[in-house]
Formats: structure tokens, C-alpha cells, sequence
């Protein structure tokens, strides 16, 4: 059995053009939704990896300085005890020695 009738052959032309241009346009629209999806997801990874290094290094970094406060705070305390302690030395040795004159 043979089509010769134009008019059917136009219909199968424009159902199978249709059809591809449908495909290609879902196609379009499903890479324009995937590259929004990738780069909404990029953007997301970034800012989590952003935070995640700034208050890192800022968490470091704070307790860099609170080692190096308690470090200076200990060092001071331990010169004014040596201090005190050379002083208090200092004083018994000249109550010995006014005691034994």
C-alpha cells in the first residue's frame, strides 16, 4: 500500500519536524535547568567552603592570640615572682646581717 496523497505526507512531515523541535526544545530547557542547578549548587559549595576556611582561620587565629596573651601573662607573673623572690632574698640577707652585727 502506497501513500501518493501530498497532504498525508505533509502531516508525517510536520509530525516528525514538530516532534524534533520538541525534543530539541525540552533538550534546551533541560540544559538551561542543569547548568542553573550546577551553578546554584557551585555557589553554595563556595559559600560553604568560604565560611568554613574564614572562621577556621579566624578560630586559629583567636587562639593564636589567647596562647600568646596566657604565654605573656605567664612570663610576666613568673619575672614578678623571680623578683619578688630576689627581693625577699635581698631582705633576709641584710636582716642576717644586721642581726649577726
Amino acid at each position: 500500500f502506497f501513500f501518493n496523497d501530498t497532504a498525508t505526507t505533509e502531516i508525517y512531515t510536520e509530525q516528525i519536524v514538530g516532534s524534533v523541535r520538541c525534543v530539541q526544545e525540552t533538550d534546551f530547557k533541560s540544559f538551561v535547568i542543569f547548568i542553573f542547578i550546577f551553578i546554584v549548587i557551585f555557589i553554595f559549595i563556595f559559600i560553604v567552603i568560604f565560611l568554613f576556611l574564614f572562621f577556621f582561620f579566624f578560630f586559629f587565629f583567636f587562639l593564636i592570640v589567647i596562647v600568646i596573651i596566657f604565654f605573656v601573662f605567664v612570663f610576666v607573673f613568673i619575672l614578678i615572682l623571680i623578683f619578688f623572690i630576689i627581693i625577699l632574698i635581698i631582705l633576709i640577707i641584710l636582716i642576717l646581717i644586721f642581726i649577726i652585727i
